[in-house]
C-alpha cells in the first residue's frame, strides 16, 4: 500500500506519504510467516529542494514457527531500519545516502550498521 499525505496541488506525482507491505505464508515450504514493511517517504519535506526524495522504513520478516522449532535457538525475526536521502543535482545527475541497521535472523552473527553512498548518471 502507498498513500499520500501531502500531496503538491500542482504536481499530483509529486508529494510525501505512507507505505507498506504485509504478507502472511503458511511457511511451508518458505521460511517466512508474518512479514511486513512500512515507511514514510516520497519528495523532499524541503521547499527548495522540491526533486529530492527520501524515505524512512521498518521491516520485520517473521520466520516460520516450524522452521524455529527445527534449528532453535539458532533462528530468530529480522529486522532492519533503514533511511535515505536522494539529492537531485539535475535531472540527470543524482547522489544517495543511505543508513541501514539490520538485526539478523541468526543469533551467532552480530546486528550491523551499514552506510552507503550511491551516484547516479543518467545518459
Amino acid at each position: 500500500m502507498q498513500q499520500y499525505l501531502v500531496q503538491d496541488s500542482g504536481n499530483p506525482a509529486r508529494g510525501w506519504g505512507l507505505f507498506g507491505a504485509f504478507t502472511k505464508s503458511d511457511a511451508n515450504p518458505t521460511p517466512l510467516g508474518v512479514s511486513f514493511l512500512l515507511g514514510v517517504g516520497g519528495n523532499s519535506l524541503l521547499p527548495n529542494r522540491p526533486d529530492d526524495r527520501f524515505g524512512v522504513s521498518y521491516s520485520r520478516f517473521g520466520m516460520s514457527e516450524v522452521l524455529k522449532r527445527a534449528i532453535f535457538p539458532l533462528l530468530r525475526d529480522e529486522w532492519l531500519i533503514e533511511g535515505f536521502y536522494n539529492i537531485s543535482i539535475t535531472q540527470w545527475f543524482r547522489n544517495t545516502a543511505d543508513l541501514q541497521y539490520v538485526r539478523p535472523a541468526t543469533e551467532e552473527f552480530p546486528d550491523g550498521l551499514f552506510a552507503g553512498l550511491q551516484t547516479y548518471i543518467k545518459f
